[in-house]
């Protein structure tokens, strides 16, 4: 059985990956120590962006062991499909004043979830999840 280090406190989200990663034969368990160590500027201009540098940073914490991490939250198509409602990631040039009016074709909102998985090693081997 692979086991898979998750970066979050949250245990909703490590209830519902350890459902979903049973089949696969993964263990998921909470990155030792999640808590105590430094948190991630989440400055990424997208959800996946931040989420990619989460699971990089994180994962230096862990080395050998895969570790995921995810962000989330609304895009807008007003918005340039850029994360909405989310200072800490929008950026600080965005061109679109508050003014804009929102039409049919830019009212679009969705959820958007990213998770990002990724192992610190000394090598540049990839980690592969399911193999």
């Amino acid at each position: 059985m692979k086991r898979v280090l998750v970066a979050t406190s949250n245990p909703g989200k490590i209830r519902d990956l350890v459902g979903a990663a049973i089949a696969h034969n993964v263990q998921i368990e909470m990155l030792p120590g999640f808590a105590l160590l430094p948190s991630v500027v989440e400055d990424g201009a997208t959800f996946e962006a931040n989420a990619r540098k989460k699971a990089e940073h994180y994962s230096k914490y862990a080395e050998g062991e895969i570790v995921i991490a995810d962000d989330s939250g609304l895009e807008v198509d007003a918005l340039g499909a850029r994360p909405a409602c989310a200072p800490r990631v929008m950026p600080p040039t965005s061109t679109m004043p508050l003014s804009t009016p929102i039409t049919q074709t830019t009212r679009r909102t969705m959820l958007a979830c990213y998770v990002s998985c990724t192992t610190c090693r000394r090598s540049s081997a990839s980690a592969d999840l399911f193999a």
